[in-house]
């Protein structure tokens, strides 16, 4: 059981996982700033959003799924925000954002205390978690167990093989489980897949005009796991593989002229 809650619950937006860099993802893309002269130049502002998953929390470790729900961040949580900091010091944001919920305004503020020049965190509600609706509270296995029966599946193989999960639930996009999740939410409360990527998209593209305002260049986003997760569906990211993000992991997007393209997931190099 603790087993499942340690990353079931980082599906559900709230838990630990353990940081694994993804094999397929590039990583040294994303090293060298955004040139905003270039981009002046040729008159497309290239834009990078740096996904950041907030810091562990108080439900990450007891297992709670915790969506709009919200606490503190741990001991350990506020430790690994500030090395992330560091580890992001040498990056130029023009900008910064954050969910409005607690644990994503309190990493942020930690990442960003470590910055030369650090830009004013600019927070925005469309970026926060999953909506568990009557789910909001529950335990992870309590949640997945029962949503996951009847295809045969459990909570620990959210753990083990997710893009089997996603596959076998729907195409592959994480959206089939938050699909899941409302369908069998009795209070019908809780967010469809749809609904998450028509909230998220819309905060994205709030990200993106404001750094297009600006001559485009590094921006740093500090939101949630299934979020994350989301937004890779919001950008048409079909070729890769879905993994839980870590605490404190960054997933880098590049935006110009339109057009996305994914540098990073679930890095955590900034973290040594």
């Amino acid at each position: 059981m603790a087993a499942v809650a340690a990353v079931v619950v980082a599906l559900a937006g709230c838990g630990t996982a353990d940081p694994v860099p993804p094999e397929a993802a590039p990583t040294t893309a994303a090293e060298a700033p955004v040139d905003r002269a270039d981009s002046a130049a040729t008159g497309d502002p290239v834009v990078r959003v740096h996904l950041v998953r907030h810091g562990e929390t108080v439900q990450n470790v007891k297992g709670i799924v915790a969506g709009w729900a919200d606490a503190p961040l741990t001991p350990d949580g506020l430790a690994t925000a500030a090395l992330a900091g560091k580890g992001l010091a040498g990056t130029a944001f023009v900008a910064a954002w954050s969910s409005d919920l607690q644990r994503t305004q309190e990493t942020a503020r930690e990442v960003l205390a470590a910055h030369p020049d650090p830009p004013e965190v600019q927070v925005d509600a469309g970026l926060r978690e999953w909506w568990f609706g009557g789910f909001e509270g529950d335990g992870a296995a309590e949640v997945f167990d029962p949503l996951l029966a009847p295809h045969g599946l459990t909570a620990d193989d959210l753990h083990h093989d997710l893009p089997g999960v996603l596959g076998q639930i729907g195409d592959g996009r994480v959206g089939a489980l938050a699909d899941l999740v409302a369908a069998g939410d009795d209070w019908g409360l809780a967010e469809t897949g749809d609904q998450v990527e028509e909230r998220l998209g819309a905060a994205l593209d709030r990200v993106v005009e404001d750094a297009v305002a600006r001559g485009g260049g590094d921006v740093l986003v500090v939101t949630h796991g299934l979020a994350i997760l989301s937004l890779l569906d919001v950008v048409g990211a079909d070729g890769v593989e879905r993994s839980s993000p870590s605490n404190l992991s960054r997933t880098a997007l590049t935006w110009q002229d339109g057009t996305w393209a994914v540098e990073l997931v679930d890095d955590t190099g900034h973290l040594t």
